[in-house]
């Protein structure tokens, strides 16, 4: 007599098991949990601070559910300048005495004042970007060509007052996809007005 006789096989009822099994690790996988709406680890969720009373802004705080706008466009594909940046938004925005201040009092997402723009110092942008190889990269660079066809180099521009003025902000973005054949000409045409880059042409 056969001892498998009037018995299914096993190989389909394993293949089933483990085709379940696999479907509940994928589903469990994709469960949104607090750590999954954090910008990066330590970043507190939003969430978890009370908004009905007061809030105060601290740099471990999550910015994205308030900030949609920015963190969507910081991490757009479009942004290349920004592309290979951290995500914490503090990395960048490290100004925080003005943005304790916009967000004291603050209530249910309604902001007590407004800070339209905040500061991005060069040292944010140079603490990944080095300079030298950002002028090396950009040595044949179009970006600026005046009326007489002088080019400059974007990175290497003679140094002087007016120049040390010029910081990265001024010809990229990290929250719109910017020309910078089209903004870097108009942050030197703030100085050079008849848009020759030679200083003796006016001094």
């Amino acid at each position: 007599m056969r001892r498998n006789a009037g018995r299914k096989p096993e190989a389909p009822v394993m293949a089933g098991f483990v085709f379940c099994l696999l479907v509940a690790t994928v589903l469990i996988g994709c469960q949104s949990t607090s750590a999954d709406k954090a910008l990066m680890p330590g970043i507190v969720a939003v969430e978890q601070v009370s908004l009905q009373e007061d809030f105060t802004w601290k740099p471990e705080l999550e910015c994205a559910p308030c900030h949609s706008l920015e963190a969507k466009t910081a991490a757009a594909s479009a942004c290349t300048d920004f592309s290979d940046a951290p995500s914490n938004c503090v990395n960048c925005h490290d100004d925080a005495p003005e943005l304790t201040t916009v967000h004291t009092g603050i209530r249910n997402a309604k902001p007590t004042a407004e800070l339209m723009h905040t500061a991005v110092e060069n040292d944010a942008c140079t603490g990944c970007h080095d300079k030298a190889d950002l002028a090396d990269r950009t040595r044949d660079s179009i970006a600026l060509v005046d009326s007489n066809q002088t080019t400059m180099n974007p990175h290497a521009l003679p140094e002087n007052k007016g120049h040390s003025k010029i910081g990265c902000t001024d010809c990229h973005s990290a929250h719109e996809s910017t020309d910078v054949l089209e903004r870097a000409p108009q942050a030197c045409q703030n100085c050079h007005h008849a848009d020759i880059y030679d200083c003796e042409t006016c001094h």
